[in-house]
Formats: C-alpha cells, structure tokens, sequence
C-alpha cells in the first residue's frame, strides 16, 4: 500500500469529522470509553476549525484518506505548558477499514520524524487513564508514561517520546 503522509485540507473536515465517528463508534461498540459520541459531536466546529488551521495530518491511499492524526506544536496547558520544543499528537484514528495494516504506527512514524526535522525535543500524546489497551500500544510505541492528569473531565494518561540530538 503507497501511502501519502501531507496535511489535510480545509475541504476535507467532513472526512476527518467520519473517521473520527466512526473511531468514536468502535470504541464504543468494544467497551472503551476513549471519544465518546456526545463529545465528539460537541467537538465538531472545534475540528473543523482546527482543519482549517492546518494541524491535521493524513496518510492517503489511492485519493482515499485511510489515516488521521491533529498535531500542535505546544505549549499546551495539560502539560502545565512546559516550553521544551514539542509536538503534542491528539485524535489519531483510522478508518476502520484499514485498522489492521499497522498505520497507526507508520501515522505515529511520520510525526516522529517531522519532530525530528523541526529539532524538536520530544512528541508528546495524552489518552484516558482507564484505556489500558491504547496505554499499552502506545508504551510499544516506544511512549514512556510521565503521569496522570484530570482535565476537569477525565483523568488522562500522558505519554512521551524523547528524541535525541
């Protein structure tokens, strides 16, 4: 499978805004209280704005958009807007019709190494503390847990990647 890894146009919030349902549908489906459905919808402008705005990322296959992941360069206030040059990962998902071609991995790759090129000191992610299974993925990814967070709404599990000189 070629794939693409480019940033996701204005135009196409509507197929991030799917793809991240239909994530939030699954996880549901499985038990796993990560992106419930109310939230999501209640996020929905807030995506799309942050589409326009550039800080979506996507592999694509074949002009299909298989793959998506929000990445912002921080300070961001869950990490008590700590100034050490990050890129701060949220909403990977993938289509679900492509979950088992480890794409989560190569998305999780691409942002490694636009980190790496930007000299950036570490890629940081956040997941709720409950989702042992995500917890477990990302710590194969290579993610060392920092701690728990409560964001006013959820205890979270923060995780990052130091990336050397």
């Amino acid at each position: 499978m070629l794939l693409d890894y480019r940033r996701v146009k204005a135009e196409e919030a509507a197929y991030v805004q799917q793809i991240l349902l239909q994530n939030g549908q699954w996880m549901l489906s499985k038990g796993i209280d990560q992106w419930p459905l109310d939230w999501l919808e209640s996020i929905a402008d807030d995506i799309s704005a942050s589409v326009a705005e550039g800080n979506f990322w996507c592999l694509e296959s074949c002009d299909e958009i298989v793959a998506v992941v929000e990445v912002h360069a921080g300070p961001e206030q869950l990490w008590g807007l700590d100034t050490e040059p990050s890129l701060y990962i949220h909403k990977l998902a993938i289509r679900r019709a492509h979950a088992s071609r480890s794409l989560g991995s190569k998305l999780l790759r691409c942002v490694i190494q636009r980190a790496r090129e930007e000299k950036r000191s570490y890629v940081r992610l956040d997941c709720v503390a409950s989702n042992d299974r995500l917890r477990s993925y990302y710590a194969s990814q290579g993610f060392h847990f920092v701690t728990i967070e409560n964001n006013g709404e959820v205890e979270l599990a923060l995780y990052q990647l130091e990336l050397g000189p």
